[in-house]
């Protein structure tokens, strides 16, 4: 699509002087072939930045594609089975409090728990 709209664009410039050059020779004035120009050069700016626009576009979906087709992420680390986990030893300091609903260790300064919400 982007290649036929840079031959239409090519196609109008150039006839668009050849047609400036006919009149402009017919009619023994410059003119002609300035109001040819002015005419043709606008239509030949629109159909390559057209052309332009659609080779953009065409290479954002190659590359749309080809994040589709990747394979994914290998993980960072192995999972490790649930009989050999086991949770990391947290320090209790004084005044800590664990939070009723989740578990979670909280700071004697904090009035929710850092992890659910859940109010002191």
């Amino acid at each position: 699509m982007e290649s036929t709209c840079k031959i239409t664009a090519a196609i109008l410039l150039i006839l668009a002087f050849v047609v400036g050059i006919v009149l402009a020779s017919e009619s023994s004035s410059f003119l002609p072939f300035v109001y040819c120009l002015a005419g043709g050069f606008p239509s030949f700016l629109l159909f390559y930045a057209l052309g332009k626009i659609f080779e953009r576009l065409d290479a954002q979906d190659a590359l749309l594609v080809q994040m589709h087709q990747a394979p994914a992420a290998p993980e960072l680390h192995e999972k490790i089975p649930d009989s050999e986990y086991k949770p990391p030893v947290v320090k209790r300091e004084p005044g800590d409090w664990t939070c009723p609903q989740c578990g979670a260790q909280n700071k004697p300064t904090e009035l929710f728990c850092k992890d659910c919400g859940t109010y002191r």
